[in-house]
C-alpha cells in the first residue's frame, strides 16, 4: 500500500498549461520515496502525468530485539 504524504506544485506561467509537482510517497513498510512529476493539463481540466522521476529513497529498517 502506498499513499501521498506531501505534495507541492509550481505553476509555469511561461507555458500556462504545465504544472510541476513534487510528491512524497510513503509505502508501508518499505520506506519513503521522493519523486517529482511533470503534469500537463488536458482540455477537459483533468491532469495527465507526463513524466515521473525518482529523486530519493529513504528506507526504514525496524529491528526488534527480544
Amino acid at each position: 500500500m502506498a499513499w501521498v504524504e506531501q505534495a507541492a506544485s509550481r505553476y509555469n506561467a511561461r507555458l500556462c498549461s504545465t504544472t510541476r509537482f513534487s510528491l512524497v510517497l510513503r509505502a508501508a513498510p518499505l520506506g519513503e520515496w521522493i519523486v517529482s512529476a511533470k503534469v500537463g493539463r488536458m482540455d477537459d481540466g483533468c491532469l495527465l502525468i507526463e513524466h515521473v522521476r525518482q529523486r530519493d529513497l529513504v528506507c526504514f529498517n525496524k529491528t526488534t530485539e527480544e
